[in-house]
Order: C-alpha cells, then sequence, then structure tokens
C-alpha cells in the first residue's frame, strides 16, 4: 500500500511539474510573438517613414534636372552639386533601409536607434541642399 501510495505522489507530482513547465514555455512563446510583433510594426513604421523621404528626394532631383535646362554655366554646376548631394543622401537612406529590412530580433535595438539618427541626418542635409536652391533663384 505504501508503495502505490508513493508512486502515485510521484505520478502527481511529475503531470504537475510536466502542466507547469508547459505553461511556463507557452507563456515565454506568447511573450516572444508579441516582441515580434512590435518589432515588425515599427520596422513597418520606419520604413514607411524612410520610403516617404525618398519619394521626395526623388522628387527634388527631378526638380533640380528641370532646372538645370534653363540654368546658366555657373548655376548648372552648383545644381550638379546639390543634385549629387541628394543622391548620396538617398544612397544612406536605402542602406538604412535594407539594414532596417535585415534587423533581427538580437541586433533591432541598435539598429532602429541608428535609424532615428540616419533619418535625422539624411533629413537635414536635404533641408539644407533645398535651401541652397531657394536661395540660387530669389
Amino acid at each position: 500500500m505504501k508503495k502505490i501510495s508513493k508512486l502515485s505522489i510521484l505520478l502527481v507530482l511529475f503531470t504537475t511539474s510536466t502542466v507547469l513547465l508547459t505553461s511556463c514555455q507557452n507563456g515565454k512563446e506568447k511573450e516572444k510573438e508579441k516582441e515580434k510583433s512590435e518589432m515588425e510594426e515599427a520596422r513597418k513604421e520606419i520604413l514607411s517613414k524612410y520610403e516617404e523621404l525618398k519619394i521626395d528626394i526623388n522628387e527634388r532631383i527631378e526638380e533640380i534636372n528641370n532646372r538645370m535646362e534653363d540654368a546658366s554655366d555657373e548655376l548648372r554646376e552648383d545644381l550638379k552639386s546639390a543634385r549629387e548631394d541628394l543622391s548620396d543622401e538617398r544612397s544612406k537612406l536605402e542602406k538604412t533601409m535594407d539594414d532596417i529590412k535585415d534587423a533581427s530580433r538580437d541586433t533591432w535595438d541598435e539598429v532602429s536607434a541608428s535609424a532615428e539618427n540616419t533619418y535625422a541626418s539624411v533629413r537635414d542635409g536635404v533641408q539644407e541642399v533645398v535651401q541652397d536652391i531657394e536661395e540660387w533663384f530669389e
């Protein structure tokens, strides 16, 4: 009888442990899924913001190309330089977009922080070029 009682107690303990372990694993999996979902949402938001800035840069490059047609030689050189600056800014943006797309959960915090800095830098660089162009055509 004692053997059956001990065996029953061991069986209950084993079953309880298994249930608790499975419950903890499910909780961890749900937490990982939540983190992944939040990261993907943040990735989409950042990429959307980057895409808008990239479209703005492309439009400004096209505007420069149009203005070059009627520009003097000196102004044409300034516009070429401005176009190259915008192209460089676009390249920075595209490289960072690739980094954002390729980021894993392990690298996400670093990549997203760097992406915010790059975005601000590129946005400011574009604004400087725009201001220069406006001054040239005053």
